[in-house]
């Protein structure tokens, strides 16, 4: 079962706003994707549906359909359960640490699952690390590509050399990285 935590907005029509999967890249222990991708949901963007995806939470194997994802026919019921999920947000934020100047195995095996469902999709980058995470954005950034999808904004780049994970100072441009996928 994936987790899809709702941000609270009081008052305001779900259905007007932008419906986006913040998906937490990592299911590794000790990890610091879930706190990061919940920071990335706690910002308050009235124009958006921001939701938590933990994809330690999914259940997904590593890739085991027989066909290329591309066909589009899947039949291990946690592929299914994936994509009928991934099917119902219009744009993502991708959380990813930078493990050995790249992204999490996690993160890239979910992606590789679907291909149709990410396609047409706008997706912000968000980035942990010693060095924020930039190399592992610029991996996802070609693999977003592939997969069709609009990649939006700059990314914001947390380093986890600071004692804070997740400064204010980044709210700024977690900010900035959102607003286009608003555009699209």
């Amino acid at each position: 079962m994936v987790l899809a935590m709702a941000t609270e907005h009081s008052g305001e029509d779900k259905a007007a706003r932008l419906r986006v999967g913040v998906i937490a890249g990592s299911t590794r222990p000790g990890r610091q994707s879930r706190a990061v991708a919940e920071w990335v949901c706690a910002d308050q963007i009235p124009s958006l549906d921001l939701r938590l995806i933990d994809l330690a939470d999914s259940g997904l194997p590593l890739l085991s359909e027989p066909a290329p994802a591309a066909f589009g026919q899947y039949q291990q019921p946690s592929t299914r359960s994936w994509s009928q999920l991934v099917e119902t947000f219009d744009a993502f934020v991708l959380v990813t640490p930078e493990y050995n100047h790249s992204t999490s195995a996690a993160l890239k095996n979910a992606l590789d699952h679907l291909y149709r469902e990410w396609h047409d999709k706008p997706v912000a980058f968000v980035g942990y690390g010693l060095d924020g995470g930039t190399r592992a954005v610029e991996h996802l950034r070609a693999i977003a590509a592939e997969l069709g999808m609009a990649a939006v904004g700059p990314q914001v780049a947390i380093s986890l050399r600071a004692r804070r994970r997740t400064p204010r100072r980044h709210r700024p441009r977690l900010c900035r990285c959102l607003r286009p996928a608003v555009r699209i």
